[in-house]
């Protein structure tokens, strides 16, 4: 029961709804943000269809577009534990499913652009390609991973 009090004195205060309010704006700010600039950064800097022994010298540009897009996680989850926090009380439920989903998210995405980052990256710029083809976000001939699992099953 005191921690129930707890919470309610705690989202009573003005200058907790005032910190909520404002860390909530701007993530959500970001939220809007880090996707417009990942897209961008996307279009500008293509995938190519070309073969790993020459890849290297594109490896960097294709990685950009990961940096907004590995920033993007957690904010978004930010952004959903302050959605969370505003939920009414017969409504709560559906925020902590979405920010669960949210948490789930952001530590799949945080883990395969690290993957990427500090696996893929440095083996292609060193020319180690061998087994890389799994863990790269494109195939040797350009087409999504994803792509190419749901040909072959």
């Amino acid at each position: 029961m005191a921690r129930i009090d707890e919470r309610v004195a705690a989202t009573d205060s003005p200058n907790a709804n005032t910190a909520v309010r404002r860390l909530g704006f701007w993530s959500a700010v970001l939220t809007a943000v880090l996707p417009a600039a990942f897209f961008a950064v996307g279009i500008a800097t293509p995938v190519r269809s070309i073969s790993y022994p020459y890849a290297a010298s594109f490896v960097p540009n294709d990685y950009l577009w990961m940096y907004p897009a590995f920033l993007l996680a957690p904010t978004f989850v930010v952004l959903v534990a302050c959605i969370h926090s505003y939920a009414a009380d017969d409504r709560e439920v559906f925020s902590q499913i979405a920010l669960s989903f949210a948490v789930v998210y952001a530590a799949v995405i945080t883990t395969d652009y690290f993957i990427q980052w500090t696996v893929v990256e440095p083996s292609i710029l060193s020319g180690e390609t061998a087994g890389l083809a799994l863990f790269t976000s494109t195939t040797l001939t350009g087409s999504s991973l994803v792509s190419k699992v749901s040909r072959t099953s």
